[in-house]
């Protein structure tokens, strides 16, 4: 990736549009970038990579607070980058989020990030995301390897020297992308407790199936399942066993409940047939009570049908004494209509009498009404005068209002003239200050650089001298618990020296016990015995020595171990004391009070102290350097307010004066308006000079006139439908009275005819006709009872006869001794059918525990064969090995001792020869996890040391060999990519001029290798060393570039 243009606007301090072209540099492929303090040297950094990766090249720099404080509102800020890759052109445009302008109204608008990458097709990708991931595809190295390899920001390269081995591992994570490691580490390590989880609880699963085997009276089954510790393989054959008797005895007792079964069905046998007599008997009897009673109720019976006989005689008279009722009833209704007629007459005639006088009363309010018509066209004849009066008075008004804003113009424009010359003289006041703040920011920085100097060796002393008072407490903790196990060392060693001294006097007591004359001896071969060895009591076994032999040992590889351990923590104590004694030396003037080991509490409380006190005066030179960075950035901005408001002045004096002028004018113009508008008043009355007023009372005349002509109308009308009222109502009074008359000559018929139905049928008199009439309904119902009551006598004599022949013979039967029978049997099958199934339950239930309890043994000897492969290689991955190094962090050791490799080809030219670098070997102390710990070989002393006790310079050599060799190892292992670009941001003002020398011949390698070098530095030295220059020029309108070959 080569630079070809990079274009800015209104980013950092460039306010206006600035593009750099690359390609002037021709063949310089090292190049400087030069210029005062915040000129924006470290800003062309920042556009590139914000152009590639949507941020800064420093971790400190926030992508959406780029935008230029020298900038118009009206400029956009963006950065557009055109760079060449594998000899193809390409360019991406990057707007960040800011806030614009709005296009309509006052005020700013939002506007998001947008970025846009055009490839050397003419194809244009766009959105964020998907220029991103196209770049990072194409580049082949993410933003945190470009930082590392192309674009090493101020400070920031220094970090991989310093840091510990947690922090390299992080950086090298990132860079690497070894996260798939620590994730196989995890997963191994997760696999590994899921499985142990797992297998304890298929245990405790299978314990749970064995509490619930029932053992019913089997007592050996019984002890095994109450023993806390369950011997698995003899309760699976004792409870098979256990199983198959209880078959057996399953089976007798199906046996006796299926004979209790066949006595229950004989018995139940008799009960049925005893109960079928029994129900015989039971019903003769109850059809003789029935017979009975119905012959009882013969004599109602013969009542009712004399009854019938006469109801069905007077249906005939029915219809005529209907026809007679409906008649009268008809009657009786009309006589009543025919009185509501007359009432409604009479209220006629009296309505019509107040009808007439109402419309006598209308006729006479005829004058008023022509008096208020005449009243209505005269103030009809006033309207095109008010409508005048009324656009004149609305103008004037106007006029008014317009004449006084012109008059608070003219005194607003005055004020203002007053406030800006005052505000010219409080800018001059400012912009001397501000120009006099510039010399003393400078003496500011370099103090609060000395303190941040001192601040940063106080942490690292604090942190060393907290770690040599924890390993020292360590060391004592760890010294009296040797001393305590020490006791028990010799204790056990002891024992075991006396139980082996024993056992061997007593082996030869034992052989000398078995010595024959003249037989050899098994360990002289002697045949005679003169004095063999007695035989002692209490001789140990050869087990119990084994024992006690293996106890000692433990013993004595623990104790070995703890000596072990002891002495490297010793070793780690004095060099920590070395190097805290080396740091107190460079600090003595800031700890001269407590600048000794001997009480480190104390010591470290004077380092928290004085760490605090200086950190209060670095916050407040910060304080200070921002105040006056402030001021003198606000240089540019105060000429430019100044100038503003000269400009403003002017203009603003130049307004009142023509402000004045159309005030005069104006004035003159209202004056003619009010004289007109007050002829137009003496014409017209006060209470109607607006139309709405006018309008108004025309409304309440026109409403009274339309409110008297209404009234008129409603008299006039009222009158003459009352007198069709009356007519209609005389001629429904003479009907009404002529159906009266007919509807009683009617009824005096029907009530002759009526006497001589009575009397045809042979009723007395109509008294008794009321009495036996029934309708029809009744009759069928009554024609039904009596039938019903002769058919069931003649049934229940049927019955009542057969019944009797049933029962001839039969006895009523004692059905409760065969039930007490029957509930002995049923009591003992009950009884045998709970023991059956008790026994049936256990069988069931022993046999799914029996069948669980064998499936889950297999799965537990499953899991625990894949545990203990899993186990074993989460322990070793997680750094539980002999050279206690996680697999992820092994995984980066090799990549850090290739980067060491490449770095060390450059150190050794740049420090002369004199250093190398190494990464430490050697196992840490306890369990701390180590492996990327770097450390440097002196070839001057032939000894070791740690890279932190380099100097300023001859860190910066490690520290830029390391980044170089990173940036090697990168680009070995992106996929061969070609990355022809690196820029340095500052530190070479740390080196001498020899260490300059060797410096800039490795970056000239680099250069001849065919990469471009940008290096931003104030080194005098380097300016007169490096042809091609890229000068950037603070101005007042924002910082200005150029190249100078």
């Amino acid at each position: 990736m080569r630079p070809i243009t990079l274009t800015i606007s209104a980013f950092g301090p460039y306010a206006q549009v600035e593009t750099i072209d690359f390609t002037k540099l021709k063949s310089n492929n090292i190049f400087l970038i030069t210029g005062p303090t915040g000129a924006g040297k470290t800003t062309i950094f920042d556009a590139i990579s914000y152009a590639l990766f949507g941020e800064a090249s420093g971790t400190s720099r926030d992508k959406d607070g780029l935008r230029s404080d020298f900038a118009d509102d009206s400029m956009p800020t963006f950065v557009d980058f055109q760079f060449k890759l594998n000899e193809q052109v390409y360019r991406v445009i990057r707007y960040p989020q800011q806030e614009r302008k709005k296009v309509r109204g006052e005020g700013f608008a939002l506007k998001a990030a947008e970025a846009e990458l055009i490839l050397p097709t003419g194809k244009v990708i766009t959105k964020i995301s998907a220029v991103d991931e196209k770049i990072t595809s194409l580049i082949g190295i993410n933003k945190t390897q470009f930082r590392q390899i192309v674009m090493l920001p101020q400070g920031e390269f220094r970090k991989l020297l310093d840091c510990d081995s947690s922090e390299r591992e992080t950086i090298f994570r990132k860079i690497f992308s070894t996260e798939d490691f620590e994730v196989i580490q995890k997963k191994l390590d997760e696999e590994s407790k899921t499985l142990y989880r797992k297998i304890a609880d298929i245990k405790k699963e299978r314990d749970t199936y064995i509490k619930h085997i029932s053992a019913g009276d089997d007592e050996s089954l019984n002890n095994l399942l109450q023993s806390d510790n369950f011997n698995v393989p003899e309760i699976v054959e004792r409870l098979k066993y256990a199983i198959s008797h209880d078959k057996d005895s399953f089976s007798d007792v199906e046996k006796q409940i299926n004979g209790l079964k066949l006595k229950q069905e004989n018995l139940q046998k008799s009960i049925i047939s005893g109960e079928e007599t029994n129900k015989k008997i039971r019903n003769l009897d109850n059809l003789s009570y029935s017979y009975n009673e119905l012959i009882e109720k013969g004599q109602i019976f013969v009542d009712k049908s004399t009854h019938l006989q006469l109801a069905r005689k007077a249906l005939n008279v029915t219809a005529i004494d209907k026809t007679l009722s409906e008649k009268k009833e008809e009657l009786y209704l009309k006589r009543i209509q025919y009185k509501q007629a007359l009432d409604n007459f009479n209220k006629i005639n009296d309505d019509i009498l107040i009808a007439k006088k109402n419309l006598k009363l209308e006729e006479s309010k005829e004058d008023y009404r022509k008096e208020l018509s005449d009243k209505i066209a005269l103030l009809k004849s006033y309207e095109e005068n008010i409508k005048s009066y009324e656009n004149e008075l609305s103008t004037i008004n106007i006029m008014e209002k317009e004449l006084t804003l012109k008059q608070n113009n003219i005194s607003d424009l005055k004020l203002k003239i007053k406030n800006n010359k005052e505000a010219l003289d409080d800018y001059s006041k400012k912009l001397s200050a501000a120009q006099k703040a510039s010399a003393e920011k400078e003496k500011i920085d370099r103090m609060a650089f000395e303190v941040k100097t001192i601040i940063d060796n106080l942490l690292s002393l604090h942190k060393l001298l907290t770690q040599y008072v924890n390993a020292k407490n360590n060391y004592n903790s760890s010294t009296k618990d040797f001393n305590q196990f020490e006791h028990r060392y010799l204790s056990k060693k002891k024992q075991y020296e006396f139980m082996d001294d024993s056992y061997r006097k007593g082996q030869a007591g034992i052989l000398a016990s078995r010595l024959m004359p003249q037989e050899p001896c098994p360990v002289c071969g002697s045949l005679e015995h003169p004095s063999p060895a007695a035989l002692i009591d209490g001789i140990p076994s050869e087990d119990d020595l084994k024992k006690l032999k293996a106890e000692y040992e433990l013993l004595k590889n623990e104790r070995d171990d703890k000596l072990k351990f002891l002495a490297d923590l010793n070793g780690s104590i004095t060099n920590m004391k070395s190097s805290i004694c080396e740091k107190l030396e460079n600090l003595n003037d800031y700890l001269a009070d407590c600048n000794k080991l001997d009480e480190p509490e104390q010591l470290l409380e004077t380092i928290v102290a004085t760490g605090k006190k200086l950190r209060e005066h670095l916050n407040e030179l910060s304080i200070n350097q921002k105040q006056l960075l402030n001021v003198i950035n606000s240089i540019a901005g105060i000429q430019k307010s100044i100038e503003s408001l000269n400009n403003l002045v002017k203009q603003h004096e130049d307004t009142v004066t023509n402000f004045e002028a159309e005030y005069t004018d104006f004035f003159a113009k209202v004056q003619s308006k009010k004289e007109f508008i007050s002829r137009i008043e003496n014409e017209i009355p006060p209470d109607i000079r607006s139309t709405s007023q006018l309008t108004k009372k025309l409304c309440v005349i026109d409403s009274e006139v339309d409110a008297l002509d209404k009234s008129y109308k409603l008299a006039q009308k009222r009158f003459n439908d009352l007198e069709k009222d009356l007519t209609a109502c005389t001629t429904d009074i003479n009907l009404k009275k002529q159906n009266i008359s007919e509807l009683e000559e009617s009824i005096l018929k029907y009530e002759k005819l009526l006497k001589e139905a009575l009397l045809s049928a042979g009723f007395k008199d109509y008294a008794e006709y009321t009495k036996l009439k029934l309708s029809e309904t009744e009759i069928q119902q009554l024609d039904s009872e009596i039938n019903s009551y002769y058919q069931n006598v003649k049934s229940l004599k049927d019955r009542l006869n057969d019944a009797q022949k049933d029962c001839k013979g039969l006895s009523v039967i004692d059905i409760n001794t065969f039930s007490d029978e029957l509930n002995v049997i049923k009591l003992n099958e009950t009884k045998l059918e709970q023991l059956s199934k008790e026994i049936f339950a256990r069988i069931d239930s022993n046999k799914r525990c029996l069948a669980a309890i064998t499936n889950l043994s297999t799965k537990i000897e499953k899991e625990e064969d894949r545990f203990n492969i899993i186990g074993d290689l989460a322990y070793a991955a997680n750094g539980f090995n002999a050279e206690r190094i996680t697999f992820e962090r092994y995984v980066l050791a090799a990549y850090f001792d290739e980067i060491i490799s490449a770095a060390n080809i450059r150190l050794y030219k740049m420090s002369s020869g004199r250093f190398l670098l190494y990464r430490k070997r050697e196992k840490g102390k306890g369990k701390k996890q180590e492996g990327l710990e770097l450390e440097v070989y002196d070839n001057y002393t032939g000894k070791f040391r740690h890279v932190k006790t380099l100097s300023g310079g001859e860190s910066f050599k490690a520290s830029l060999s390391l980044a170089l060799g990173l940036a090697d190892i990168i680009q070995s292992y992106s996929g061969g990519i070609n990355l022809d670009t690196i820029f340095l941001d500052e530190g070479f003002g740390t080196l001498d001029s020899e260490s300059l020398d060797s410096a800039i011949q490795c970056l000239m390698e680099l250069q001849n290798d065919g990469r471009l070098v940008g290096i931003i530095s104030h080194v005098d030295e380097l300016k007169e060393r490096i042809n091609a220059r890229l000068e950037i020029n603070p101005t007042k309108d924002g910082s200005k570039t150029k190249f100078v070959i």
